[in-house]
């Protein structure tokens, strides 16, 4: 700033110093180029004090949108007042701007051709900003992409992997992109099969899938009215408990600390009850030795088995 209000007060008294023509024309040129090019190298700098000032204010609202605009903005900026001291700078040294851009229009052309990405880049920039699929701070996954938005730019998107690697994406393969946002979940699921041993007494099964269901009811982070505690499936090596949850928390973090307490109740219950979890096992059972009598099962008759099979009946209904 202080170079460029000197300058403009050297050239203010130039003509008084009354130099030879030549010297003093191109002492004038010189000046007239250095002024504007001062000014923009000012304007530049202050491009970033200002985005400082709206970074803050960006930080204390509570949507993200503006934490990514800032950035893109001071970007944009930074490009137009190189563009626009540029032109100054020539215009003030006599150049011909009109055959110029028109030299630059021609050149354009071909500029883009060539650079037919990187304009895809910056529209898909444009519909990321419009549509919102994601904000900084927000996990996503897509084809090759797995990590946390750090910054949205002008040509591409940065992204911290979960190896903690970066990874800058095209902004255009990003807007063509099917984008799964898990940080737009307003809950986040738990799925988990429990397997237990097919020795298990229903009677203890029942107890002990109410005390799932009492787990979940009392956990304070998990969502109570949606969760799904039942017998589910009767596999080759175990009776199976589906246990489908979800917990009202905004981080992974603290997804993982959920899961930890949960699966740490349902061990703790499973101990206290006496329920074995069942893991692929093979019995093989003999069923006739020499001299011993036969472990085969006897099976009740027909008669026997229909007596049964009504009786059964007749105790469940209410």
């Amino acid at each position: 700033m202080s170079l460029m209000v000197a300058f403009a007060i050297v050239a203010m008294f130039l003509p008084i110093l009354q130099l030879p023509v030549k010297v003093s024309h191109y002492l004038s040129l010189t000046f007239a180029g250095l002024i504007p090019l001062f000014g923009t190298i000012v304007a530049y700098k202050m491009t970033d004090i200002f985005a400082l000032y709206f970074e803050k204010l960006a930080y204390k609202t509570d949507s993200s949108l503006d934490d990514q605009l800032v950035p893109l903005f001071r970007k944009i900026a930074k490009t137009f007042i190189i563009i626009i001291g540029g032109i100054y700078v020539l215009a003030n040294l006599n150049v011909q701007l009109v055959p110029l851009l028109a030299t630059l229009s021609i050149g354009g052309i071909a500029f883009a051709l060539a650079a037919q990405d990187t304009i895809k880049n910056f529209f898909g920039s444009l519909m990321i900003f419009i549509d919102k699929p994601f904000q900084v701070g927000q996990w996503i996954t897509a084809p090759d992409i797995d990590g946390t938005v750090e910054e949205v730019g002008i040509r591409s998107t940065r992204i911290r992997t979960f190896s903690n690697s970066l990874i800058y994406v095209p902004n255009g393969k990003l807007a063509d992109a099917v984008i799964n946002n898990h940080g737009l979940r307003s809950y986040r699921r738990f799925s988990t099969q429990l397997a237990v041993t097919y020795d298990t007494p229903p009677e203890l099964l029942e107890i002990f899938i109410e005390g799932l269901r009492k787990i979940v009811l009392e956990h304070p982070k998990t969502w109570k009215d949606n969760f799904h505690v039942y017998m589910n499936e009767m596999n080759s090596h175990s009776l199976d408990i589906k246990f489908y949850i979800f917990f009202d928390v905004p981080s992974w973090a603290m997804e993982l600390d959920c899961r930890h307490e949960i699966i740490l109740s349902i061990l703790k219950l499973a101990h206290k009850l006496g329920v074995q979890f069942a893991f692929p096992t093979q019995t093989l059972h003999m069923q006739d030795f020499p001299g011993q009598p036969s472990l085969s099962p006897k099976y009740l008759t027909a008669d026997k088995a229909n007596k049964q099979m009504e009786d059964f009946f007749k105790k469940q209904k209410p």
